[in-house]
């Protein structure tokens, strides 16, 4: 299973991106499973679903050096049986990213680099985040306000969350690899640092860890 990229976010987070090369056996063999999962896994028809579903647990297991399970709460959050670090999971075709912060909020997301967000740009962007994007970079500033945006879902972990009215993304500095974006917690909203990378040229992952302190970033 290679590992694509690895980031220590901070001492108490870190992020790992694995491309997935192996079929479902080979990564059958490499990871544990509980009971539970053992059932949860037999449940599944799909190979494509059978391939991210092990190999998110075996980058897991991999990061923390130790056999762990995950379950997921009723909104479909992801968390590990009695653990004191917090996870979440993405994935985009072989790609693979797990973040986990230790008793911190944190999330990330893959997105695949295409013209698809350019027809539904108006489904998730306010009108001031439209006209904040940089000319020549609109295309590439779309993908990453929508993944910090995937990204404030899961961290906020609400069914009510709407994304025009609850959630904001400053606007985006090119020359630099990070960013803020806002989400509303108790009719506050509440700033949150991202970072983002390109995976090859066709791919972006971003991410935030609720450590990060909000650096100045809209001078």
């Amino acid at each position: 299973m290679p590992l694509y990229s690895t980031r220590h976010i901070n001492d108490h987070s870190v992020l790992a991106v694995w491309r997935i090369e192996e079929g479902v056996d080979e990564l059958r063999r490499q990871v544990y499973l509980s009971k539970k999962d053992e059932e949860m896994f037999a449940t599944f028809h799909s190979e494509k679903r059978c391939k991210e579903w092990l190999a998110s647990r075996l980058l897991t297991q991999m990061m923390l050096e130790e056999d762990v399970s995950i379950s997921y709460e009723p909104t479909g959050k992801p968390y590990i049986l009695n653990s004191e670090w917090e996870i979440s999971i993405t994935h985009k075709n072989e790609f693979i990213g797990v973040v986990l912060g230790k008793n911190r909020r944190v999330a990330v997301d893959i997105e695949l680099l295409s013209t698809r967000l350019d027809k539904v740009y108006d489904y998730f962007l306010r009108p001031e985040e439209l006209n904040s994007l940089v000319r020549g970079e609109r295309s590439f500033q779309l993908h990453l306000i929508w993944c910090a945006k995937e990204c404030l879902v899961k961290i906020a972990n609400r069914k009510d969350l709407r994304v025009l009215e609850d959630m904001y993304v400053h606007p985006i500095n090119p020359r630099k690899n990070k960013f803020v974006a806002e989400v509303r917690e108790d009719n506050i909203m509440i700033p949150y640092t991202f970072f983002y990378e390109r995976l090859s040229h066709d791919y972006v992952v971003v991410w935030t860890s609720d450590t990060e302190k909000v650096i100045n970033l809209l001078l």
